[in-house]
């Protein structure tokens, strides 16, 4: 299982990573569907990197299917 902080996940989905906060943390954003971040410690947190290939990969197909 590989880890990827905020920032990583930011550039890995195409985005900044206040997006990545906010989609992570918004009750706005909840349909969205977007994985929670884990903690890693008092003021980290990361996000697991299948998790997040797996909501790239949901997307793509909801995009293919409309």
């Amino acid at each position: 299982m590989k880890i990827l902080r905020p920032k990583d996940t930011a550039n890995k989905v195409g985005v900044k990573p206040i997006t990545i906060h906010r989609w992570s943390s918004d009750p706005k954003y909840k349909a969205m569907g977007f994985p929670k971040p884990i903690s890693l410690g008092n003021n980290s947190v990361g996000f697991v990197e299948e998790e997040i290939d797996a909501w790239l990969e949901a997307r793509a197909a909801a995009r293919e299917v409309a």
